[in-house]
């Protein structure tokens, strides 16, 4: 599937890492009509380089050689191999440099912008599992962007926009919040499903049992905070103003183990906002409470 592309001010495009965000990348862009010119792995014989380079028709060569060749250039290593690369590279003037992580800020590779290139990030906030791309891998994602350079940055806009992508522009010195954002909505959802397991499975219920009877539940309400708003979403003891279930809530987790008892206190504490005017100095005191002495236990 090959789409008529924009035409970009940094038009020859080259990806550094042949890992599965880099053949992603680099195999979507193709399929959507903007050809890859160079494919280059950190090591000169790489064979992962030079497979993909031959699924998207482009040339398998040294980084070095890459950077000389091509102007823009994607870096898809790991975080910590980004300003050590960076670093050994002769940079060409004028040349846009990017990299893929969410949490390193593009100051990493200042020995691009030493060499006058440009730098900028490209961040798609997809889990991609397997190192092929298709034309629709990115649709629907969101991809955020950060570049000073305005031509850099809108040549980054079209490419996320022809994958079917969202964009979302980053301002400097931003990135960690942003990173953060994005880890309370993975890594910290399979926190708090670690902990609904728990408790599941302390009457002798299993995680799959968990998971088919609340895994709805938290659909819909995903759902409801999409359509209506974070705070027209919340449901519950805390937006009733239920006192007595929360307190319920609390005395149940602590006996099972303190440490939920604080979660669960911890949790709640930024919807304390949410609860009932007549009712919101009592579920604040006694959640506080609940995270402030666990602290301590715990």
């Amino acid at each position: 599937m090959s789409t008529m592309a924009t035409t970009l001010e940094f038009s020859t495009l080259g990806v550094i890492g042949p890992g599965r965000m880099g053949s992603a990348l680099a195999e979507s862009l193709s399929l959507r009509g903007y050809p890859i010119h160079a494919i280059a792995g950190r090591r000169e014989a790489c064979p992962k380089a030079h497979a993909l380079a031959q699924r998207v028709h482009a040339r398998a060569m040294s980084v070095q050689s890459l950077a000389d060749t091509c102007s823009l250039i994607f870096i898809a290593t790991p975080d910590d191999a980004i300003a050590p690369l960076a670093d050994t590279i002769e940079w060409s003037a004028g040349s846009a440099v990017v990299h893929l992580s969410g949490a390193t800020d593009v100051q990493a590779l200042q020995a691009a912008q030493h060499c006058q290139a440009h730098i900028g990030g490209f961040h798609p906030l997809q889990s991609i599992s397997q190192p092929v791309g298709t034309a629709t891998t990115f649709q629907h994602c969101t991809i955020t962007i950060e570049a000073e350079h305005e031509a850099l940055s809108n040549d980054l806009a079209t490419l996320a926009h022809a994958l079917g992508s969202h964009v979302n522009i980053l301002p400097p010195n931003t990135r960690m919040r942003y990173h953060a954002a994005a880890n309370h909505a993975s890594a910290l959802l399979i926190a708090l499903m670690t902990d609904m397991a728990r408790l599941w499975e302390s009457w002798g219920s299993s995680e799959k049992d968990m998971m088919d009877a609340l895994l709805p539940l938290m659909q819909n309400t995903l759902s409801a905070a999409h359509e209506r708003g974070i705070t027209q979403a919340l449901t519950g003891p805390l937006a009733r103003g239920d006192v007595g279930t929360l307190e319920g809530h609390l005395a149940a987790l602590e006996q099972l183990d303190p440490a939920l008892a604080r979660r669960y206190a911890v949790r709640h504490q930024p919807l304390l906002t949410q609860a009932p005017d007549d009712q919101r100095q009592r579920i604040a005191a006694l959640i506080d409470a609940y995270a402030a002495v666990n602290t301590q236990t715990s």
